[in-house]
């Protein structure tokens, strides 16, 4: 999935509104789109704090943002996103990967959630090697990447480099890895690659695994003891918005700060990127592997200590301060019963054997099958030897009813004329292949009815991806592509964005404890030097070039409040001030007086604020241009009763 619509997050739907699934009644219209009870609770659900009030104030504030959600959805459709062939195709792509309800076997729950659980204490780590076979393959091209697999596998128990072999074969994207997957646990991956992973011993390569993607050789590489939750706050700087030195250097402006002394809080509201974290200064919610980016956990580990933070990392997202709030060891079964539930509901593990689905859809859709004119359908296609080209003018006859649909043995051929390959071999299979594929495809056309979570489950992530199209168009992008607009925005704001007096500052450091009394010797040398002086020029020509080497000089600004040392007394230019550990030594080279930020000290906030603006500005249009209608009485009467 290219998609990630919130880097951070997690929801499990445990809503105690049942009857809104049952009956669902229309709260709201925008123009003539209804919105629902059902879809509404649904999503109130996965959004709210655990600990929030549900009361009528609460559901009807919810609304009015589930209605500006709408309407972007709304703006989206309009301009045909629904319709593009790269929106449909990660649409559908998703869909295929979602289990169908009809296929869940309730009986087996109990033994699955069991068996995740046992799962879930341990993590693992893995390489594979993929063998792509199409769903649509025919048997011989499944036979021959079934031998391809297999013989990598005596390759590989025969001392072949399983790297080498995943870099020259694997048809998955991170055979330059070796086929390395990283980490995860149970829910990580599809049950049967997750059931050969935890099936194999650390070292050894797993027996053949077929998925839905084809056939895998899984050589399990480490496997550990979970290390259960971690509560994290941070301090986040987004690679989409900065080059990579300008990144790097306001995160290291940051920790610096820190180090000093500076307050968490105070430091993330004028660093941090991560808009939503931000609110509550950094804080994300508890979580584990498979929770939150597996970079950003491997920094959040192993601190030791609740309060400490981490050097500035990195991570394909951007450069964090990671801070320890709280631990948490795996809990106990009952304690985490339900989420394994929903994990196993959601996985698609929880399934039928395919004759014992093709079984309760028979009985559940009044099946009613001919027989005879089955027989005379298969028996023409021995006759011409399956090419259903040649088969002659036939009698149409009545092949079987699936509820109120019949299909006939013109169905049957047309069906096997859409296929990729028309030569048919085994005849009866594919005339149960057909029979199967009907029935499904009756019991789809009726789930979205059936089964109302799964239907809003869909919903759910084809407006995800809509509202992430258009967001990206009218808000996001826009955002960093109107350099105008910023300035425009930040002009018209400035007094937003008081700034105190502040220095400009080199902070100059000693790489290494081989000459102790660098710095010292550092002090000496500016000391007296003019005002503007650049340090650097003045120290390259005073010292060695080894000595030169063994500073590390970067320029910062600082208010006096953003370290200890500062807030002492009145700062002047061409001051020289150490740090009090003696490690880092400040030349402060101009004083910038208090007034406003220019937007190139801010851009960051500005651009996160000028985002914030056009949304706004954005729903304010597209709710003056629609026909907007809530129903109070209704959206109260889904509010439990005392």
């Amino acid at each position: 999935m290219k998609r990630i619509l919130s880097i951070f997050g997690l929801a499990i739907l445990s809503f105690q509104y049942a009857a809104a699934f049952q009956s669902p009644v229309e709260i709201a219209r925008i123009n003539d789109q209804s919105i629902w009870s059902d879809e509404l609770l649904y999503a109130f659900q996965k959004n709210r704090k655990a600990d929030s009030p549900v009361n009528e104030d609460s559901l009807l504030n919810y609304l009015q943002r589930y209605i500006n959600f709408k309407l972007k959805v709304q703006a989206a459709r309009n301009l045909g996103t629904d319709t593009t062939l790269a929106f449909r195709q990660e649409y559908e792509s998703y869909i295929s990967q979602v289990s169908k309800p009809y296929m869940d076997n309730p009986n087996k729950i109990e033994d699955l959630v069991a068996e995740a659980y046992e799962r879930s204490k341990f993590e693992v780590r893995a390489s594979h090697i993929l063998i792509r076979v199409a769903s649509n393959a025919s048997p011989s091209d499944t036979l021959k990447a079934y031998q391809k697999a297999d013989s990598l596998r005596n390759l590989a128990n025969n001392g072949i480099d399983f790297g080498l072999m995943a870099r020259q074969n694997t048809a998955d994207s991170n055979g330059d890895k070796g086929g390395d997957l990283g980490w995860f646990t149970v829910f990580g991956m599809v049950y049967p690659f997750e059931t050969g992973v935890y099936s194999t011993e650390v070292g050894k390569v797993s027996n053949i695994v077929k998925t839905q993607f084809g056939y895998h050789l899984i050589k399990v590489t480490d496997r550990r003891t979970a290390r259960g939750k971690v509560r994290t706050s941070h301090i986040f700087i987004a690679r989409s918005k900065h080059s990579e030195n300008e990144g790097r250097g306001m995160i290291e402006r940051a920790y610096d700060s820190l180090q000093a002394g500076a307050d968490w809080n105070r430091i993330c509201q004028r660093f941090s990127e991560d808009v939503q974290s931000k609110k509550n200064n950094g804080a994300l919610p508890m979580a584990g592997i498979g929770q939150l980016p597996l970079e950003y956990l491997d920094h959040a580990y192993p601190i030791k200590e609740v309060g400490d933070y981490t050097k500035p990392v990195v991570t394909p997202y951007g450069w964090h301060i990671i801070r320890l709030d709280d631990r948490q060891l795996p809990p106990a079964f009952e304690t985490q019963k339900g989420q394994l539930a929903e994990g196993v509901r959601r996985s698609g593990r929880l399934q039928y054997g395919e004759q014992e689905v093709l079984n309760k859809l028979k009985k559940q859709n009044e099946f009613q099958g001919f027989s005879v004119a089955s027989t005379k359908a298969v028996d023409s296609l021995k006759k011409y030897l399956g090419q259903v080209e040649n088969i002659p003018a036939y009698d149409n006859e009545l092949l079987f009813n699936i509820g109120d649909k019949a299909f006939y043995v013109a169905d049957f051929f047309n069906h096997l004329t859409s296929l990729k390959s028309q030569n048919v071999s085994n005849f009866g299979r594919a005339y149960r292949d057909f029979e199967q594929s009907a029935l499904f495809a009756y019991e789809d056309s009726l789930a979205l009815i059936k089964y109302p979570e799964y239907r809003l489950l869909l919903q759910e992530y084809e407006e995800g991806l809509l509202l992430f199209d258009i967001m990206e168009d009218e808000v996001w992008n826009r955002a960093l592509s109107d350099s105008i607009g910023l300035q425009k925005y930040f002009e018209s704001n400035k007094s937003n964005y008081p700034a105190p007096e502040r220095a400009a500052t080199y902070v100059i450091n000693n790489r290494t404890s081989q000459k102790p009394d660098l710095l010292n010797q550092v002090h000496t040398i500016l000391s007296g030097t003019e005002s503007g002086t650049d340090p650097r020029e003045v120290l390259k020509s005073r010292l060695t070039s080894t000595e030169y080497s063994l500073l590390k000089i970067v320029k910062r600004t600082f208010t006096q409040d953003d370290l200890p040392i500062f807030a002492a007394g009145n700062w002047t230019e061409n001051q020289l001030i150490f740090s009090d550990a003696k490690e880092r030594l400040y030349y402060i080279s101009s004083i910038k007086p208090e007034g406003n930020y220019q937007l190139s000290e801010i851009r960051g906030k500005v651009t996160a604020n000028y985002q914030d603006y056009l949304d706004e500005e954005w729903i304010a249009q597209l709710r003056q241009k629609s026909n907007i209608k809530v129903f109070k009485r209704k959206l109260a009467s889904l509010l439990p009763l005392d």
